[in-house]
């Protein structure tokens, strides 16, 4: 089974439990969850064209099998809304950036913490966040999931987290996405890469399991 069958499938199980909660809730069955339809190949081809961006594929594949702007993790954005001038651009990072949530900075004395921030800071200020990115959603609290468009990290999805200085991999955040499930989370120098798909099936496993339901 691909992920992409596994979301479908996975999908159908949490509609069909009852309603309850608010939209976008743990719980199964809310109006306008799931598949919102496919994405016509045309329309995206025309949307590559006028942001001169190539789409990664497990993003493209799932727009084309499942649809645009559906519920996801935070507040999803469509592909137009996610995409900006400045998504052709390169992406401006060879290394993540992050900040006061490092283990190599965790393990600095108070003291030693508080000489660093400003020099975290000045590095996190200067990073031109639009480039090189389609923002996939907002979780709110200025913690922002992005895809990267081009260069070596092409097709992963990263965090922007603007009160810690951290512009780096998804992995380390799964708490975002399955807050049922006790997460012993520590601070990493080498936080663990989420593609798209693994990005996404983190939000809608952890949707099924706060809802008592193990996934697929």
């Amino acid at each position: 089974m691909t992920a992409l069958d596994r979301i479908a499938e996975n999908w159908t199980r949490l509609q069909s439990l009852p309603r309850k909660g608010s939209p976008g809730a743990a719980s199964g069955g809310e109006p306008g969850m799931g598949p919102a339809g496919p994405v016509d190949e045309a329309a995206l081809q025309r949307i590559e064209q006028e942001f001169e961006v190539s789409l990664p594929d497990e993003y493209r594949a799932f727009l084309l099998k499942f649809g645009d702007g559906l519920i996801g993790p935070g507040i999803m954005r469509t592909v137009r809304e996610g995409l900006s001038l400045a998504s052709k651009r390169a992406f401006p990072l060879s290394n993540p950036v992050l900040g006061s949530g490092a283990f190599s900075f965790q393990k600095l004395s108070i003291e030693e913490q508080e000489g660093e921030l400003e020099a975290l800071f000045r590095v996190w200020d200067a990073i031109p966040k639009e480039d090189g990115v389609l923002r996939l959603c907002d979780y709110g609290g200025g913690i922002y999931g992005v895809l990267i468009l081009n260069g070596p990290y092409r097709g992963r999805v990263w965090m922007l987290q603007a009160d810690t200085g951290y512009y780096g991999p998804f992995g380390g955040s799964e708490p975002l996405h399955d807050e049922s499930v006790t997460i012993s989370w520590n601070p990493s120098d080498h936080p663990r890469d989420y593609s798209f798909l693994e990005w996404y099936e983190s939000w809608l496993n952890g949707r099924l399991k706060m809802a008592g339901v193990m996934p697929l």
